[in-house]
């Protein structure tokens, strides 16, 4: 399943993620397909899926690691990990909630501060 051809690291994941939990497709597709996300890598949630969640993100974040060499010399780049990320949790976190309809969820606005 390719959605990004041209980002060959976001297809990797998308590739991997769905290797790892194909039962995410859904919610995957529905999420690459949004104009809009959850950035910054930020939630609030209990512990017990709190660690569900950390489990699947370092198992394929580890995993595209693995797969792909980043340019260490390259600051933006270096941040690439991260981005994938942000992007993993808005997949897993759609998929969270399908699974889980009675869990309550609330967006909050982030401040920048300069």
């Amino acid at each position: 399943m390719k959605f990004f051809p041209k980002n060959t690291f976001l297809s990797g994941m998308i590739e991997i993620t769905l290797e790892f939990y194909p039962e995410m497709k859904d919610s995957l597709k529905k999420t690459m397909q949004r104009k809009d996300m959850s950035a910054f890598n930020m939630m609030i949630i209990k512990r017990e899926f709190f660690e569900e969640y950390m489990e699947a993100l370092f198992r394929v974040m580890f995993k595209v690691e693995e797969k792909f060499t980043f340019d260490k010399n390259d600051l933006y780049k270096q941040r690439m990990i991260g981005f994938l990320a942000e992007r993993f949790l808005n997949i897993y976190m759609d998929y969270f909630i399908s699974e889980n309809p009675g869990i309550k969820k609330k967006y909050l606005e982030v401040a920048l501060i300069k």
